[in-house]
């Protein structure tokens, strides 16, 4: 019997305690549930009500809490531009390395990391999830889209963690999960992509490469090292570049092709095994007059294929009779131009005879304007590898009708791209050698 009433007294004080428990806790439910507007006794949908409401008020929180941090580490590290004054927009959950420097207006989204010695123009934008390493300078305007990577190590044995770098130049276009390597110490040093340049989903350039102005880089596209892409080219969704192989300016290579060899300017090569096929007429054509085409597709023609009727039938008077006998003297006969085996003979053949000049002297050019080619030279052999053409009109006077204006834009244009040409074939320095039939 002691045992049971013992049982029984402590079973009665654990009662009592809860009931004063509960007599505490109601006045504090009833104050709390007055402030939320609920009653005493809320159901299950009032009480999830709540715990969004608690979850929501703690996720602000932290929110706050990471801002404040990353505004203090901005002010801390320099990252709003002193001449101008505007902040830069910093996302959360961002990784900023050591001296970043962003320039007005930039804005970094959320998860993304910058590495040391970075610096983003005015402008700029990283969106989510973007990687840049170190080393990097992305210039103003320039949009570097979803899960890009720019500007990490190279992925070649022979680099020795030097401080090397990658610059992008501005109004460049890099879309999701592009790869962009840095330079290596025996390649420069140096990756670069120029001014508007777009690059378009899962492509990847490789150390040491140069992509010039304006040029166009599809989907998928892998790039090899050492490559130097000209200005105004477009590469085709899916095509392999061999290392050390050069682009050049305005040419056109078709989807899914394997570039081995260097590509002439102004051209067009497709094919898994690449092959040359003809002049890029979307980019040439509209620029110069019936007569110019005839002379740059004989030109094309002799240079590359070995076609040598069309020129002649230019040299022999049958389609210029404004050209003498003893202009087309110093090229000789028929003989002497099929004596030329190689591409750079008959490229050699065409620069040292001036033969674009000679085919394009006629009277309108020299009334209505005249035409310079301004040389500048490349980097490091001093040699010109690209060519600029100058117009100077003559006063409206001189010039008698729109016909002769066209007619000097389009000499000067076929001087400027046949220049290109030899330039590329004569001074180039190629390890594999050139697309030509």
């Amino acid at each position: 019997m002691a045992a049971r009433e013992r049982q029984m007294c402590f079973m009665l004080n654990v009662v009592q305690h809860g009931m004063s428990m509960m007599r505490l806790r109601v006045p504090r439910m009833r104050m709390w549930s007055a402030r939320a507007g609920i009653s005493p006794t809320p159901d299950a949908e009032q009480m999830l009500q709540l715990r969004v409401a608690r979850t929501s008020a703690s996720e602000q929180a932290v929110e706050n809490r990471n801002r404040r941090e990353l505004d203090a580490q901005q002010v801390a590290d320099g990252l709003v531009d002193e001449q101008v004054g505007q902040p830069v927009e910093i996302g959360q959950f961002c990784v900023l390395g050591k001296r970043s420097l962003m320039r007005a207006g930039a804005r970094v989204g959320r998860h993304c990391e910058l590495g040391d010695d970075v610096e983003l123009g005015e402008r700029s934008v990283l969106m989510t999830g973007a990687l840049i390493g170190d080393r990097t300078i992305i210039g103003a305007h320039t949009c570097v889209y979803p899960h890009a990577v720019i500007g990490f190590e190279p992925q070649d044995r022979k680099y020795g963690f030097g401080p090397t770098r990658t610059v992008i130049g501005s109004n460049v276009t890099v879309r999701e999960r592009v790869c962009i390597e840095r330079g290596t110490e025996l390649g420069g040093g140096v990756t670069t992509v120029r001014d508007r340049v777009l690059i378009m989903a899962n492509s990847y350039i490789g150390h040491d490469c140069e992509i010039e102005a304006d040029s166009i880089v599809s989907g998928s596209v892998s790039i090899a090292g050492h490559v130097k892409v000209g200005p105004n080219a477009v590469i085709g969704g899916h095509s392999a570049i061999h290392q050390k192989v050069r682009i050049g300016e305005g040419a056109m290579i078709g989807a899914m092709s394997a570039i081995r060899r260097d590509v002439i300017p102004f051209t067009v090569v497709s094919g898994n095994v690449a092959q040359l096929h003809a002049l890029n007429f979307r980019k040439l054509w509209p620029k110069l007059t019936f007569r110019d085409r005839r002379i740059l597709l004989a030109l094309f023609k002799y240079m590359f294929i070995r076609d040598h009727t069309l020129l002649e039938s230019f040299l022999s008077g049958e389609l210029d009779t404004r050209m003498s006998s003893a202009q087309c003297a110093p090229l000789g006969s028929s003989v002497a131009l099929r004596a030329s085996t190689s591409v750079r003979d008959r490229a050699v053949l065409v620069a040292k005879h001036d033969l674009v000049s000679k085919l394009l002297r006629r009277e309108n050019v020299h009334r209505c304007g005249h035409y310079d080619m301004v040389r500048t030279p490349h980097d490091g052999d001093g040699v010109s590898m690209r060519n600029s053409f100058n117009i100077q009109s003559a006063t409206p006077s001189q010039c008698m009708t729109t016909h002769e204006d066209r007619s000097a834009v389009s000499a000067a244009f076929l001087q400027y791209v046949t220049r290109t040409m030899v330039n590329f074939i004569v001074t180039g320095r190629s390890e594999r050698g050139l697309y030509s039939s």
